[in-house]
């Protein structure tokens, strides 16, 4: 946690009770999100891409998890290229992000998208908001170890509306 801004992430929240906020969400959804995401792009485990037809090679993948490196194969790199954002937008769009989500950085998704949307010249289709005191998981921003994180759900609900009302305008 100490060196996280280093890397890019929003710096490490502490509960009340000294926890690591960015450590309860590694712990928690890191694996998920890695396995999820090695069944969809990895020729090894995934299911999406008819690579694999049993669950064994999944199941086996949970073991080395922390050692996934998808450079590797070519193959995963093309995978996940056709799921490349460009910037290029071709409808109105209002992109909310969360101050401190460690699973999702600011740094390293909301304004890199939103210098894309500037390169592609559509700065007109976007608008985009950092949710102060947010986090990814608004059930633990009403946490009370964690007093200074607020829910994002309220802003997203906002946005929704002010995109209706900006397309309908």
């Amino acid at each position: 946690p100490e060196q996280l801004e280093d890397l890019g992430f929003p710096p490490d929240v502490r509960g009340a009770a000294g926890g690591s906020l960015y450590e309860r969400n590694l712990a928690t959804y890191w694996p998920v999100t890695a396995w999820l995401h090695a069944m969809l792009f990895d020729p090894e485990a995934s299911i999406a891409y008819g690579d694999v037809e049993s669950p064994e090679p999944a199941e086996a993948w949970n073991a080395t998890i922390g050692s996934w490196r998808p450079q590797r194969d070519p193959r995963i790199a093309a995978r996940i290229g056709a799921f490349a954002h460009t910037g290029n937008l071709r409808a109105k769009m209002i992109d909310l992000a969360s101050e401190f989500d460690h699973l999702l950085p600011p740094k390293v998704h909301f304004y890199p998208y939103a210098e894309m949307v500037a390169r592609a010249g559509k700065t007109n289709l976007y608008r985009a908001q950092l949710i102060e005191n947010a986090q990814h998981v608004d059930s633990w921003s009403e946490d009370p170890n964690y007093p200074a994180m607020r829910p994002g759900y309220p802003r997203v609900i906002e946005a929704f509306d002010d995109l209706v009302r900006w397309v309908e305008g």
